[in-house]
């Protein structure tokens, strides 16, 4: 793949095909799971203090057992997983849970399962680096802005964006972006402060082979607090457009700037979960829990009525999105859009199935 030709680079663990996906929802299973690993809430630890954090800090959360992880990982493969992400709580690679951190790969890994780490970067080293790479790890990385000043703003971390920049060169000198699907992403979130560098960014993604991975923040934990960072749609439309203008295959074949990431979200097509000590939820942005992993298996889960709704979504849509053209599921392709984001949808409108609030066609 010639990534600076404005082709559609893929990610490792995620670049499932649209066959793939129609049998994993046809049989009620999973593609891909979340798992929060370390403690979290008021104990999370980490080495930034983003104004933008999703977790939320005011409870404390118990972190998983190295055999309660094994046991997850064992029953989502069961169930058709072929991707682990590891995301939250915290920074996984600061030195205090680095072991932690690399025992839960290690599980994955054997388990012959893809694990997708996400970092902010600012604890990368190249033996972290090589370690990860033997394991057969995709690293999500960070990168908020090419300007020191805000980069450290959204950070609340000191000369974070050379930090970053570090990580990224030791990720690409060990290789992660040397394959097809790549094995590096590059997450941005869209900030009123960073919204006309996208374009910057998408350049960079693609010149060096790196998954673009732009996301409208959504309404939950610390941005509650900040809200002047929370961008309007139309601003994201913006945004987005002006990163497709240069790249118009960018968020793939399926990609259109009117939702908020600029790709199509999935993950309830074709079967995620995001599971913490605290609970099993529908995914990392939808605050509400399926049960517990202590007393509910994943099959449960899945056999609820929400995760039912959520794979049949266009059938359960509310409002404008109901009758929108690209929600339409013929079961041939996949649809231009699953009804955007439901995250933000019902952190903003406390409704699973109502229109989403981002979305600029409605």
């Amino acid at each position: 793949m010639k990534s600076n030709s404005g082709s559609y680079i893929q990610l490792k663990g995620i670049d499932f095909t649209f066959d793939e996906m129609k049998e994993s929802r046809e049989r009620n299973g999973l593609l891909r799971i979340g798992v929060a690993i370390g403690e979290g809430g008021k104990k999370r630890q980490c080495n930034s203090r983003c104004p933008y954090c999703f977790e939320e800090k005011e409870t404390i959360i118990k972190k998983f057992s190295l055999k309660q992880i094994n046991s997850i990982v064992k029953e989502a493969k069961s169930l058709g997983a072929k991707t682990i992400v590891i995301i939250g709580f915290g920074e996984p690679l600061i030195p205090s849970r680095l072991e932690e951190t690399f025992l839960a790969i290690e599980i994955i890994n054997k388990s012959k399962l893809i694990p997708i780490l996400f970092t902010n970067g600012l604890s990368m080293n190249k033996e972290i680096a090589s370690k990860l790479h033997e394991l057969n790890t995709s690293i999500v990385t960070k990168l908020n802005s090419f300007n020191p000043i805000v980069q450290d703003y959204l950070t609340r971390s000191k000369n974070s964006l050379e930090r970053m920049k570090g990580s990224i060169k030791i990720l690409m000198d060990t290789g992660f972006n040397k394959t097809s699907p790549t094995r590096l992403g590059l997450e941005t979130p869209i900030f009123f402060d960073n919204s006309n560098e996208l374009p910057r960014i998408a350049k960079f993604c693609m010149k060096n082979n790196i998954y673009p991975y732009f996301e409208a923040l959504k309404f939950t934990g610390e941005i509650r607090k900040n809200p002047h960072l929370y961008l309007n749609r139309e601003k994201v439309r913006k945004s987005l457009e002006s990163v497709m203008s240069l790249y118009p295959n960018i968020f793939g074949t399926n990609g259109i700037a009117y939702i908020p990431q600029g790709r199509c979200c999935l993950q309830h097509y074709y079967g995620s979960l995001f599971i913490t000590p605290n609970g099993i939820f529908p995914c990392s942005g939808v605050n509400y829990s399926l049960g517990n992993i202590r007393n509910t298996k994943l099959r449960e889960a899945l056999n609820s009525e929400i995760i039912h709704k959520l794979r049949n979504l266009h059938i359960h849509l509310q409002g404008k999105c109901k009758d929108c053209k690209h929600a339409k599921d013929n079961n041939k392709n996949a649809p231009l859009c699953f009804g955007g984001c439901r995250g933000n949808t019902f952190n903003l409108t406390g409704n699973l199935y109502d229109e989403d609030p981002l979305c600029w066609r409605n």
